[in-house]
């Protein structure tokens, strides 16, 4: 259904730290993502990707000390915000489990949302910090994530929410997967 690299792009960015806002009265929508400072590059490398369908290059935000872009409304992302949310709320639409296949689409969300658990020097697991999504979208991930990749994760409960991590026996195997995806200012997401 979705297999550009500007799609590609931004599906796996929804997963993580990007959103969809309104446009024209709330009839159209539009892609909106920002990073912190720390991960400048990061968003200008999204950016360069999605560069024809933004009329404004990102812009500095003082407020927050961080970046941030938005794309030009299209009924491409109309549909995707009748698809990734239901009234505010962020979910996992069914074209996720197709769409992971592409270990792309993976390691854009990890770059997006992702870290290792590291504790003294010494790597323990990696997380997609997917608390935007409900326990049972959670769930679906994670289901998806073992059949097409056989990646063990548990939810892991943070702040109220919960969250995939991946433990001893995937953690390896996961980063393997998106390293080759990952571009080199995000590598210290890997180990």
């Amino acid at each position: 259904m979705f297999g550009s690299l500007q799609e590609k792009t931004i599906i796996g960015s929804l997963l993580g730290d990007g959103g969809l806002i309104a446009t024209g009265g709330g009839r159209r929508y539009r892609f909106t993502v920002s990073h912190c400072t720390a991960q400048k590059d990061y968003l200008f490398w999204e950016y360069d990707i999605l560069k024809d369908i933004v009329r404004t290059p990102p812009r500095h935000q003082q407020l927050t000390n961080s970046w941030k872009f938005n794309t030009v409304s299209s009924d491409l992302l109309t549909e995707l915000h009748g698809l990734f949310y239901k009234g505010r709320q962020k979910v996992v639409p069914d074209l996720v489990r197709e769409a992971i296949k592409d270990p792309y689409v993976l390691a854009v969300w990890y770059m997006d949302d992702g870290n290792l658990r590291r504790q003294n020097g010494k790597v323990y697991g990696c997380m997609l910090n997917s608390q935007s999504f409900s326990y049972e979208d959670n769930q679906k991930l994670s289901q998806w994530l073992k059949e097409h990749y056989g990646l063990n994760s548990t939810l892991q409960r943070n702040h109220g929410k919960y969250r995939l991590y991946f433990g001893a026996d995937s953690w390896k195997n996961f980063c393997h997967t998106v390293a080759p995806f990952v571009i080199d200012t995000m590598r210290y997401k890997l180990p």
